[in-house]
């Protein structure tokens, strides 16, 4: 972890303390394994591109390292990775080779670059757009679907204990199923529109894991106003602690799915 202060630490997405608090995460959840099963079960329903092997072209929206997308490329003919971050390039390029990287939000993104996917991965991206834009957004992504395309969203469910962990310090919420109730509403004509869900945690048998998950959930977007450590270790030991004395906290997932009639 970085050098102690009163404050929790404040990093960002394309720091070294991120890459680190995100490893420390991934090594001690089951919310990656989760998604890549249920991401690949949505990619079945697909079916292949008439007169095709493949299923046409797949867009990954907030690709970051590219890891995710390099895991369902071969079942496409064409990847695009759309990720405004270019400190995350020479990661795609290595993990994604013959992808298109589109260097722009998805507001930004010009269609014709886009336009007819067969499937849009947003996966745990609309934490960093602003609530009052992010209708918008899923409203953009949809419109370049072709007919009988996919868009599959990802969000952490705004019940788990990370999610009620930035609201008790930050006051952050984050509500999918309010935006796809709206979406829905909406798109009705055009589009099919469906939720599902599946559980996920984290799990440590010490404390320092613990914190540095927690710290990096935190730093999910901007902290203006950090809480201060000794807060978040006592919220740790309070609420996540284990009667054998490890940390356990729910992940669990929100998985949007937008089918294109």
């Amino acid at each position: 972890m970085s050098e102690q202060t009163d404050t929790i630490s404040v990093f960002g997405s394309g720091s070294a303390a991120y890459e680190e608090a995100f490893l420390a995460f991934l090594h001690h959840t089951d919310q990656k394994v989760q998604a890549k099963s249920k991401i690949a079960e949505v990619i079945d329903r697909l079916g292949p591109v008439t007169g095709e092997s493949k299923k046409g072209k797949y867009v990954d929206v907030g690709a970051a390292t590219g890891d995710v997308t390099s895991w369902f490329m071969p079942h496409f003919e064409q990847t695009i990775c759309v990720e405004p971050n270019t400190h995350f390039e020479p990661s795609i390029r290595e993990h994604c080779p013959g992808a298109e990287i589109v260097q722009q939000t998805i507001l930004e993104t010009d269609p014709a670059q886009v336009d007819g996917a067969n499937f849009i991965l947003c996966s745990h991206v609309l934490y960093y757009i602003e609530p009052e834009k992010r209708l918008a957004n899923l409203q953009a992504m949809s419109d370049w679907l072709r007919p009988g395309g996919i868009l599959l969203v990802i969000l952490q469910q705004s019940t788990t204990d990370c999610m009620k962990m930035l609201d008790h310090f930050l006051d952050m919420h984050f509500d999918l199923p309010a935006i796809a109730d709206r979406f829905a509403t909406d798109a009705a004509e055009a589009f099919d529109v469906s939720f599902e869900k599946i559980d996920s945690h984290v799990t440590t048998s010490t404390f320092p894991v613990a914190y540095q998950v927690a710290e990096f959930m935190l730093n999910l977007l901007p902290m203006s106003d950090p809480p201060r450590r000794s807060d978040l270790e006592a919220y740790l030991n309070e609420n996540f602690q284990t009667p054998e004395g490890g940390y356990r906290f729910s992940c669990s997932q929100d998985f949007l799915i937008v089918r294109r009639k």
